[in-house]
């Protein structure tokens, strides 16, 4: 059985909440993405090439939302969510490239900004 709405009848059940029982869930509510910041020593870097090289290879796992690496600071900055990668997969992927990792900080939590 294929049911068919009206524009104004689904713009009702979407106001009433009523979405669900129609198998859309739109107005279930999303957990806000969790995000944490870790910073990673890291040596062997020269020049901007080793920064975008990292950077390139760390941003493809899954969970990272950004990074950022400085060859003069010998740091790369990792904001991810550490639900779906971890330190250590973080450094792994920069060791691959061949340079090292020496030490991280622990993953700070970050505030997600308000959605207006």
């Amino acid at each position: 059985m294929q049911l068919r709405l009206s524009t104004t009848a689904f713009a009702a059940a979407l106001l009433l909440g009523g979405v669900g029982m129609f198998g859309l869930n739109a107005c279930e509510p999303t957990a806000p993405a969790k995000r944490f910041e870790s910073t990673f020593e890291v040596h062997g870097m020269v020049c901007e090439s080793c920064e975008k090289a990292i950077s390139a290879k760390v941003s493809t796992l899954d969970g990272v939302h950004s990074a950022s690496a400085s060859h003069s600071e010998e740091q790369v900055t990792v904001l991810y969510d550490p639900a779906e990668t971890t330190a250590q997969t973080i450094a792994a992927a920069i060791e691959t490239l061949g340079y090292t990792v020496v030490s991280h900080t622990p993953a700070t939590p970050i505030a997600t900004p308000a959605k207006p």
